[in-house]
């Protein structure tokens, strides 16, 4: 008979291949039509090899394993009450929520075959309750079958001390913790360390029994926003949450927060307070000032931010998804820090500046109006502050354009000279649009149509959007006309 020729490398598969005990060539069916007597194969080595877990070696793609290999793997795993199962360089889980085995690669530059969600948060443990030194020696004590009078010899200290250490009732100093350490042969630095956790965790009790008179004061916060964020763990007015709320704002309780706060709107713009949420400004705020304090930036020089005011008003003909990602950068590497975050509901601020550092400057804005013109001049209002104004201020803009007032301590409306606001928005307005040029376009050039704002918008090189809204704020253009000419500017966390 002819033999048939095949490739090289070829391997034959197994239901062909020669059974060792039988010498079979061709193996037998079985009974119920499938081959029968088909032996692992002998090479432990070989790739043909079937895993005693039931996977393929080094491979769990469920695209490619049988079901009923799925399926008795799963079992396996459900039945030990385990989670993985390692194979060379992979770890295998098993996905509860399908029942199916998922792969994560742990090799250098792999990718899991899901991400994690953001609803899937880690919390560190924390013991709930915490146990005196006292304990640990009395244990020890009655392990070694010592009594207190034998270690009061072997210390030097009085019977009294001993017996108040072992009751809790005495504190354990770092002297006694040496003492207990040649007396006992448990190490210093671990009486030492019983002794501190003991008294952070009497500490501890004594806080939450202080803040549990103020968890009403945690209503005032936005909680759907502040969960959404993932800065507490539900949306309810609970001890937790008052904690997490000020671990968030950095500070110790409720009457430090206000009093930071107060501190703080001093020196902020705020010509609409009583209609705006206080609270909400400062947790937008505090978004703001975390989010800046992460960009590495240059150290500030006001002279470059000077001589990059031109390149920075030519990012306005830029469509939003390009100076989005421009902007940034160029502003990181003139000291300050950039941060877009969404308006929060009732906060009715554009914009917020405030110094960092003496070398780095936070500019802060929001999508409040949702309009490339008045985010452009927003940017420049705030660049007017750091330009024109101290370091020692913060500034929070709500109506850039409408010159606000800013009121310091001492200060009163007669011997107030000019607002910083108004001279910020001066700043902002030339900058973009030189009062003089847009004089001369409203007076000349302007017929009262769409075409000729866009050829001036090339003309002096900014958004014809910028134009519009300039002529619709001097009054010129009504607000509800053209609306199609600006660009929609929106961020997202």
């Amino acid at each position: 008979m002819q033999q048939r020729l095949r490739a090289p490398g070829h391997v034959r598969p197994r239901w062909q291949r020669s059974d060792p005990s039988t010498s079979r060539t061709t193996p037998r069916r079985g009974p119920s039509g499938r081959h029968a007597n088909v032996p692992r194969h002998p090479d432990p080595d070989s790739p043909h090899r079937r895993p005693a877990h039931g996977l393929t070696r080094g491979r769990t793609d469920t695209r490619r394993t049988p079901p009923s290999r799925q399926r008795r793997c799963t079992r396996r795993l459900t039945s030990r009450r385990r989670v993985g199962e390692k194979c060379r360089d992979r770890r295998h889980r098993l996905d509860h929520r399908s029942l199916k085995i998922r792969t994560f690669d742990r090799r250098p530059g792999a990718k899991e075959d899901f991400p994690m969600t953001s609803r899937q948060r880690f919390y560190a443990y924390q013991p709930e309750s915490f146990a005196p030194p006292g304990e640990t020696l009395k244990e020890y004590l009655d392990e070694e079958g010592i009594s207190q009078a034998d270690l009061c010899r072997r210390t030097g200290l009085s019977t009294k001390h001993i017996n108040q250490i072992v009751q809790g009732a005495a504190s354990l100093s770092p002297e006694t913790a040496v003492l207990l350490d040649q007396a006992t042969g448990i190490p210093a630095i671990v009486w030492s360390r019983l002794e501190a956790a003991w008294q952070v965790h009497q500490s501890e009790i004594q806080t939450r029994a202080k803040l549990e008179e103020h968890v009403s004061w945690v209503s005032n916060f936005p909680l759907g926003y502040l969960h959404k964020m993932g800065i507490l763990r539900d949306r309810k007015p609970s001890l937790e949450n008052l904690q997490a709320i000020l671990k968030f704002f950095g500070v110790a309780s409720p009457d430090v927060a206000q009093q930071a706060w107060r501190e703080y709107r001093t020196a902020f713009r705020r010509s609409t307070l009583v209609d705006g949420d206080e609270y909400a400004v400062a947790t937008w705020l505090r978004l703001c000032e975390k989010a800046a304090r992460e960009v590495g930036c240059s150290n500030y020089n006001k002279q470059n931010l000077v001589e990059a005011l031109p390149e920075l008003r030519k990012l306005t003909m830029e469509p939003p998804q390009v100076w989005i990602k421009k902007l940034p950068d160029l502003c990181s590497k003139l000291g300050i820090a950039l941060v877009f975050k969404p308006a929060l509901k009732n906060t009715h601020v554009s914009g917020a500046t405030r110094w960092l550092t003496p070398e780095k400057a936070m500019v802060a804005l929001s999508d409040r109006f949702k309009t490339d013109d008045t985010f452009w001049f927003s940017f420049f209002h705030e660049i007017g502050h750091l330009i024109l104004h101290g370091k020692r201020l913060t500034f929070l803009d709500e109506n850039p354009g409408e010159g606000g007032e800013l009121l310091l301590h001492g200060d009163s409306k007669s011997d107030r000279k000019a607002s910083p606001e108004i001279e910020a928005d001066n700043f902002a307005r030339n900058a973009l649009i030189p009062d003089a040029v847009f004089d001369k376009f409203v007076t000349q050039t302007f017929t009262n149509d769409p075409g000729s704002i866009a050829r001036f918008a090339r003309k002096v090189g900014v958004s014809q959007g910028i134009v519009l809204g300039r002529l619709q704020h001097e009054g010129i253009v009504p607000w509800s006309r053209w609306r199609d000419m600006k660009q929609s500017v929106t961020f997202s966390d």
